[in-house]
């Protein structure tokens, strides 16, 4: 089994755990801390995530110039990036604590609306650890990206599987001993410092060559520089457009209420994880084929594939739970929680085109062309911005997420598309011909026949639920083999379940 296929598996293998431990979680989380207190550190949480995006994408830029020195086999330039890459987040991540502590002193005036005057200090206490651990991130990207380019998918999922696993055994434990939502914050950071840890000793024995600065290059500085600089505007926009919903109900609503849309959030947040395990596995071979100089056609059929395969996850993921999804909400969180379907339904529909086509990324990153993504986005973002901070104050979480799904259909959709055919030389007719072509109805037949399942089994426990959720995901499969898949992907699926049979 290649690496690629063990990358997906354990990229999948890593959402499930995370989906999974997500919904025990958060239910744990508003039962011990409370709406209020959750609802706070939802709200800190999306304030401190701001600061992530100065990480100015040099993660990416180093999986970029890294599979680019590889390809040309240059090695003492490779050497030399990665340690000026490292350097750099060094010097970024001060000034991350730097700009927190600033930011620390602002809270009150801030967020007075949504939290207790008695409860600010402690706000402020969690603001500051949560930005440390953010701190601490910011290297773990720099190696994230070292290991993308050399494509050690094997150690970075597992790792990030132990990590999961561990996240939620400390919170449980720690919540058990203190009911305080600082405890959350302090496990993070905790965790962050170990997988940079682990990441430094990895690094040291997983390579022919040492990370190592031979001299400052000024020239591939400025080069690497320009690439960076859309990267981060992206960064920026993207962290801007998921948190400035509750940034704003924060402003004008209660926590309780920015509990409600963060639930909603949490689950447009693993829909979209869904698309990214494909994708990440993906970046390496795309930019591969890029540098070689393939045509525009030859880029086009290499993104098909891969976009097929997320297309199939995600659609199985939006039908299920749009058939079954008022039920998992009941069971997850209980009563008082219906409009989160609603919310949930309505963003996870709007951004699957566009999550289907994360893949694109990867050629725009490999032709270094960036930017004229990064002016739609921006574009469309602002234009969220508008509508959230005029709607919210009338129509609560519905303004925010009027904004929202302009700046997913749009912006993020209809725009890119066009630009990805006119600029980029990507045949979208080709691209959506053969992208879907199968799926659709595949998926239509499927989703008619849950709709009888949901008529035939009632989900009122985790345990009727799981049997909904199995009967579907098995209907779903079988279809997507006969109706669905190609010759190629039928034949790639029976290679699968040979090797496996005979282990």
């Amino acid at each position: 089994m290649n690496k690629k296929l063990v990358g997906i598996f354990l990229s999948y293998s890593l959402i499930v755990i995370d989906i999974v431990i997500g919904i025990l979680l958060v239910p744990f989380l508003l039962k011990t801390l409370g709406d209020y207190e959750y609802g706070i550190y939802k709200l800190l949480i999306s304030t401190a995530s701001y600061l992530s995006v100065l990480d100015f994408g040099i993660g990416g830029t180093i999986t970029r110039y890294v599979v680019k020195y590889n390809t040309e086999n240059l090695h003492r330039e490779k050497e030399n990036f990665v340690a000026m890459g490292l350097i750099i987040y060094g010097v970024l991540s001060a000034v991350v604590l730097c700009i927190a502590t600033v930011i620390c002193t602002l809270i009150p005036n801030m967020y007075s609306a949504s939290i207790k005057p008695e409860d600010m200090r402690h706000a402020q206490t969690i603001f500051m650890v949560l930005c440390s651990t953010t701190a601490v991130q910011l290297f773990n990207h720099a190696y994230h990206g070292l290991f993308a380019a050399h494509e050690k998918f094997i150690y970075t999922k597992s790792l990030e599987i132990i990590k999961v696993c561990l996240r939620i055994t400390l919170i449980i434990i720690g919540l058990y001993l203190i009911k305080n939502a600082l405890i959350v914050a302090i496990v993070d950071l905790f965790l962050a410092v170990a997988v940079l840890i682990c990441h430094i000793f990895f690094s040291n024995f997983a390579f022919n060559y040492k990370i190592k600065l031979h001299k400052w290059e000024w020239s591939i500085a400025k080069e690497a520089g320009v690439f960076t600089l859309a990267i981060l505007l992206q960064a920026i926009i993207n962290q801007f457009n998921s948190n400035v919903d509750n940034v704003v109900l924060g402003m004008f609503t209660t926590a309780t209420t920015i509990a409600i849309y963060s639930i909603a959030l949490q689950l447009f947040t693993m829909y979209s994880n869904l698309s990214t395990a494909v994708s990440t596995i993906f970046l390496p071979s795309i930019s591969r084929t890029v540098f070689a100089g393939a045509s525009n056609d030859e880029i086009t059929e290499s993104i098909i594939k891969p976009s097929r395969m997320q297309l199939m996850v995600l659609l199985l993921a939006l039908s299920g739970f749009i058939l079954f999804g008022k039920d998992f909400i009941n069971i997850w969180v209980g009563e008082g929680y219906e409009m989160v379907y609603i919310l949930a339904c309505i963003l996870l529909s709007a951004a699957t085109i566009e999550l289907s086509q994360n893949t694109i990324t990867s050629v725009l990153k490999a032709k270094n062309k960036l930017h004229g993504k990064t002016i739609i986005l921006l574009v469309s973002t602002i234009c969220n911005a508008v509508i959230t901070i005029l709607l919210v104050p009338k129509f609560s979480v519905y303004g925010a997420l009027s904004g929202t799904v302009f700046s997913l259909f749009f912006g993020y959709g209809l725009a890119l598309n066009i630009y990805y055919h006119k600029k980029i030389g990507i045949n979208m007719y080709t691209y959506y011909k053969k992208t879907y072509k199968g799926i659709l109805p595949a998926v239509l037949i499927a989703f008619i026949l849950g709709i009888f399942i949901g008529k035939f089994i009632h989900s009122n426990s985790w345990i009727m639920f799981g049997v909904e959720a199995i009967t579907y995901c098995a209907i779903y499969a079988v279809i997507m083999y006969f109706i669905g898949a190609d010759q190629e992907e039928k034949r790639y699926i029976l290679k699968i379940i040979k090797r496996k049979s005979n282990i």
